[in-house]
């Protein structure tokens, strides 16, 4: 017959430790490739990172520094602002609305596109590039309404002095012997010719970039609904292009068992 004191199952014992196991923590894992951490980490926004993340965003910062990334962005930049123009143009024109949301799109399509441009980077003067593309698109965007308007109110005033120029080509030999004095070479018809391109252009984009002010202050009170609407397209540029954080903290190690959970590396 069994004993039913030998077949009972050993008694709790109170009265010794046990070594737990002293194995690394396993338990930390990189917020950048997921990858499980070891030996030692930094952290970044109170996130951990890895050795290798930390030096790939060390070197993703290093590149938005560059003149070939500042370059591309201002290509990026210039492109993504024609194409907001475009969108703009076309809601002002076909609703007769000027919807803020589309503002606040241009900013986001000119700070993606140069965020792209500088290896998903940023910093203080891709953040006035942005700022200034956005602000240019919306302007370029008020440009056909403006000439629109210029050339529907000079009609009468071209009317009117249709018979003036009328009368000084009833005198075509003294029109052509002044035009024979003053013709001027190859040369200096090719010179003139592409410092009135450089001038024209120059006036062109001055008048952009003036055009916005002019709708808000001449269109005074509701002209402050224009300006809050280029305030946030343009705000939104400015967020979306703002440095990267890599204020690194650390190293710290993954403690073992019975010691601190952060402990700073020598």
């Amino acid at each position: 017959m069994t004993d039913p004191v030998a077949s009972s199952p050993p008694a709790l014992q109170f009265d010794r430790a046990v070594t737990a196991n002293t194995a690394p923590v396993t338990g930390v894992a990189c917020s950048q490739c997921g990858a499980a951490i070891t030996h030692s980490y930094f952290t970044l926004a109170a996130e951990p990172v890895c050795l290798s993340c930390k030096g790939s965003l060390e070197a993703a910062v290093a590149k938005t520094k560059t003149s070939g990334a500042f370059i591309r962005a201002i290509a990026f930049g210039l492109g993504a602002a024609l194409a907001g123009a475009a969108v703009y143009y076309a809601v002002i024109a076909l609703l007769d609305l000027e919807i803020g949301i589309v503002a606040i799109l241009i900013g986001y399509m000119v700070g993606y596109a140069i965020r792209k441009a500088a290896n998903g980077g940023g910093g203080r003067r891709y953040q006035i590039l942005a700022a200034a593309l956005t602000y240019f698109a919306v302007g370029l965007a008020y440009t056909p309404l403006a000439v629109k308007g210029a050339m529907k109110e000079g009609k009468t005033v071209a009317d009117s002095s249709h018979a003036a120029d009328s009368s000084h080509a009833a005198t075509p030999a003294v029109q052509t012997s002044s035009d024979s004095v003053k013709a001027p070479t190859n040369t200096t018809t090719s010179k003139g010719s592409a410092t009135s391109i450089a001038k024209l252009a120059g006036l062109l984009v001055f008048f952009v970039f003036a055009l916005p002010v002019m709708v808000v202050v001449g269109s005074m009170p509701s002209g402050l609904i224009s300006g809050a609407i280029i305030a946030f397209g343009m705000r939104q540029a400015w967020r979306m292009t703002a440095p990267l954080d890599v204020s690194f903290t650390g190293p710290l190690r993954i403690a073992t068992a019975g010691t601190d959970s952060l402990v700073p590396t020598e």
